[in-house]
């Protein structure tokens, strides 16, 4: 019998046809995130068996024309099934049985049983949803810059008027209007453009970027090293580096290799190496970052670490050049 497969929505993928053994494979990392906070009161894997219970019904009840993250309602039902764990495990004394009749004389109805005065019709696992989203946006707002902060939260939550904003900020009333229509889209962009679960700040803020890059670069390899030190993936962080403008600057702050400094240069290291055609004893030269030590037809590199040596005959130097301002522009 073939596993069911199901229409699943996910950031890096988007809509895929999956089975529920996929999607364990695919978040079972994140199920452990999911039971971090829960480490110091039960045991590891009881944890992860109710978190597996919890994705086998998101997996069930998962809808992807509802065009939500599978990540956003897995975690919402898993956090749901643990709560309901710690609830059930937790001791309570005289905690009456939802089975137990119970008197209605004062609402003038037949006796119920208490489970009949709790049931209700609310979809918790679509409000435990809603209650993941506001949290996200939440924090999106928190990372706006001050002046959008105050904007928001004065016109939304203090209900003041874009005038009386305006005169406490000292900006004209049409411009806060400007800015009032510009927030709900930046919120939007950045709510859809980056996955801030349950992260109260982010994880890597714009100068420890900035440090980490002028440190490691910012190739490909950088960014594999920038990421798994703050726990982000790849897209993220090559994101950020383009959006923070990090690589523009550092780009720009390399000293531009132009053809007169590149001459400049070889012109005086043409000065410091003597012109004899016969060096009966070895020249040694030392320089910033090599050693050169010149002979009658070849000269030999290393550098002052002593851990690289390289001869080249003297008709292999002119080349030699021409590669190293090559290697130059590539870097």
């Amino acid at each position: 019998m073939m596993a069911e497969k199901k229409l699943i929505l996910t950031k890096d993928e988007g809509l895929k046809l999956m089975s529920l053994e996929e999607v364990y494979f695919k978040f079972e990392r994140f199920l452990y995130k999911l039971i971090q906070s829960w480490k110091r009161k039960f045991e590891e894997e009881d944890l992860f068996q109710v978190a597996f219970l919890g994705m086998t019904k998101a997996f069930t009840a998962y809808n992807a024309d509802k065009n939500i993250l599978f990540m956003t309602y897995l975690a919402a039902v898993v956090n749901n099934e643990l709560k309901m764990f710690n609830r059930k495990e937790e001791k309570h004394v005289d905690v009456d049985s939802l089975d137990k009749p119970i008197l209605s004389q004062k609402l003038d109805k037949e006796n119920l049983s208490l489970i009949d005065l709790v049931a209700d019709k609310t979809n918790y696992e679509d409000r435990s949803i809603f209650n993941v989203t506001c949290k996200e946006i939440a924090i999106i707002i928190e990372n706006l810059n001050e002046r959008d902060k105050k904007i928001i939260k004065e016109f939304y939550f203090n209900n003041k008027t874009q005038k009386q904003i305006g005169e406490e900020i000292g900006l004209k009333q049409s411009y806060i209007s400007r800015i009032l229509k510009k927030i709900p889209n930046t919120i939007k962009n950045k709510y859809e453009g980056e996955n801030i679960m349950f992260t109260k700040e982010p994880k890597i803020t714009k100068v420890q970027l900035m440090e980490e890059a002028k440190i490691l670069g910012t190739g490909r390899e950088a960014i594999v090293a920038i990421s798994k030190k703050y726990g982000l993936t790849e897209r993220t962080i090559d994101t950020y580096l383009g959006k923070y403008g990090i690589r523009d600057k550092l780009n720009n702050a390399k000293p531009a290799a132009t053809k007169n400094n590149t001459n400049k240069e070889i012109n005086e290291s043409k000065k410091e190496i003597p012109s004899n055609n016969k060096i009966l004893q070895p020249l040694v030269l030392r320089g910033k970052v090599m050693e050169y030590r010149v002979q009658e037809n070849s000269f030999s590199i290393k550098n002052l670490t002593g851990t690289t040596n390289l001869v080249l005959n003297a008709n292999e130097i002119d080349d030699f050049i021409k590669e190293l301002k090559a290697l130059k522009e590539v870097m």
